[in-house]
């Protein structure tokens, strides 16, 4: 044989390698995870809830099956502030839409981290974080809410007014022609 022929024979084992491998790889089923923060500019005001989507993808499995879902918020140091598991099913992608109670006293940044591990576990997790700060709501914001509130009261007091005088007034003219009717 030729020294081209056997250059030509390796080259084509060793790329039948390559490619076989690869092809392994990639039929090797996997989930895949993301998580994002909807509250707007990921602050959330203390007391209130953290509203996160979480996606799951998976790749490479046949059937519908149930993935372990765990999220976890964490002061930035390390320190476990709040932990929550769920079980869902997913067959290809599956988007959850998930509320977190933050405390009163929870100021300052936090992580959060979402984890998900196929059932039966496999070992092979997937998981996503992010970053959300938590803020406190200023004595201006307050006081908005309160005058805002304050003049809903006054509106409805003065609408339940008007509409007891235009009744009023109605119930008076319906008297008075009745009593026409009957001197006639």
């Amino acid at each position: 044989m030729s020294f081209t022929r056997l250059a030509a024979i390796a080259l084509f084992a060793l790329l039948a390698a390559c490619t076989q491998n690869s092809v392994a790889a990639a039929e090797e089923p996997h989930l895949t995870v993301s998580v994002e923060v909807v509250n707007p500019h990921r602050e959330v005001i203390a007391g209130q809830d953290l509203t996160l989507v979480a996606s799951l993808i998976s790749r490479g499995f046949d059937n519908r099956f149930d993935v372990l879902v765990t999220y976890i918020i964490r002061k930035e140091d390390g320190m476990l502030v709040l932990s929550e598991s769920e079980t869902v099913a997913v067959e290809v992608r599956n988007s959850l839409s998930k509320r977190l109670s933050i405390g009163e006293d929870m100021l300052g940044s936090y992580v959060l981290d979402v984890t998900a591990e196929p059932l039966p576990s496999t070992g092979k997790k997937a998981s996503a974080s992010t970053t959300f700060v938590v803020t406190k709501m200023s004595k201006g914001e307050s006081n908005f809410f309160v005058y805002a509130l304050g003049s809903l009261v006054v509106l409805f007091a003065a609408a339940t007014l008007y509409e007891h005088h235009r009744v009023t007034v109605l119930f008076k003219l319906s008297e008075e022609s009745l009593r026409r009717r009957a001197e006639k």
